[in-house]
Formats: C-alpha cells, structure tokens, sequence
C-alpha cells in the first residue's frame, strides 16, 4: 500500500518549532495570533472572517502544493485586510518547505 496519503498530511513532530523563532519552521503569525485578535475585536470578529473567506474560498486538498497555495491566499487576504504586503505566493513552497535558495535562513552550525 502506497504511503503516500500519510505523506501528504504528515506533520512536523516537534510543532513546538513553530514558536521558536531560531527554527526554519517558525511562524510569526502563530506567535501574534492573540494579539491580532484583541486588536480586531477578539475572536469572533477573527473567526467569522475566517468562515467568511473559508466559505467564499473553499480548501484545495488536491495535492501539497494546492493546500500550499491556498493557505497563502488565505494569508495573503488577512494581509491585504491589514494593510501588510502581499506575499508572492509563487515562493511560498521555497519559504516555508525547502527554505529560501540564498540560504538566508538557514540555521548555523551547532558543531
């Protein structure tokens, strides 16, 4: 049997990664999300957006790079809603899978 469905949906084991800011897997916006929401209202106007866009924009389960596309433009449109840049979509596998092709990101070497 093929493992490619638990592949397609596997998760990172360490999701504290997410939290540390010295990891390639760190997410500001997961670190902020309280205080956007207290800044807009709280959670329910941070969640009937979410329904909003979610209804008006269905998720793409088709394949990774479709949910990765998707995410972004549900990012992208939280980014135009608060006057932040759009992110080019196009980079967003670079970014957030393989990481940038200059290396910038990279963590040093901890030998």
């Amino acid at each position: 049997m093929s493992n490619r469905h638990s592949e397609r949906f596997a998760v990172n084991d360490d999701e504290d990664d997410i939290y540390n800011p010295k990891s390639k897997e760190f997410c500001q916006a997961c670190v902020d999300v309280s205080t956007f929401a207290s800044l807009r209202g709280g959670k329910k106007w941070l969640e009937a957006r979410t329904k909003l866009n979610m209804s008006k924009f269905p998720p793409k389960l088709d394949s990774r790079d479709a949910l990765s596309g998707w995410l972004c433009m549900q990012h992208n449109l939280v980014n135009q809603k608060i006057h932040k840049p759009i992110f080019d979509c196009s980079r967003v596998l670079e970014r957030w899978r393989y990481g940038w092709k200059d290396g910038s990101c990279n963590l040093p070497d901890l030998d």
